[in-house]
């Protein structure tokens, strides 16, 4: 089986941006999507990964999860960190629109290509999704109330109609 498991990262302090790792089981890698790759940014994201390389194994035996799963690896085991490479780059500060892009593609198992993220369109997307999920929200939160409050009535009570009798 291929587990595997998505990662925001942001560093602290030089790394003043997101990027996706995606964490392979099988191949004992994460997998770093990196919308703004140089090679000074390839070293500090490398730099941020290292307590990563060094804990998530740590933790994954002590926790068993690896035996549970039937991952034969140990905390032993090197963890490798993959930088992919010719992926689309951003121009202005948008890196978490590109985070999520690129973890919209692994979930509908699309190939990320170079030229093919017109920003501006997940910049609306995202905004009209998250617009529609306020909405929702809203009104799940309006129908509780209401009938928390006895389908309009205060403390229970139902109010009594004018109509005729």
């Amino acid at each position: 089986m291929c587990y595997s498991q998505f990662m925001l990262i942001r560093g602290k302090s030089k790394l003043r941006h997101w990027v996706l790792g995606v964490f392979t089981f099988s191949d004992w890698c994460i997998h770093v999507y990196d919308s703004q790759c140089d090679s000074k940014n390839d070293k500090l994201v490398m730099k941020t990964l290292v307590p990563y390389k060094t804990l998530l194994p740590y933790f994954l035996e002590k926790s068993k999860f690896n035996v549970k799963r039937g991952i034969d690896k140990t905390q032993s085991d090197a963890l490798l960190i993959n930088l992919v490479n010719n992926l689309p780059q951003q121009i202005k500060s948008d890196c978490g629109v590109f985070v999520a892009v690129f973890v919209n593609y692994f979930v509908h198992r699309k190939e990320i290509k170079k030229d093919n993220i017109d920003i501006e369109i997940h910049h609306t997307r995202y905004g009209s999704l998250l617009w529609d999920y306020g909405r929702k929200e809203q009104k799940a939160v309006g129908l509780k109330k209401l009938l928390a409050d006895g389908l309009g009535g205060r403390r229970g009570n139902v109010r009594k109609s004018r109509g005729c009798i």
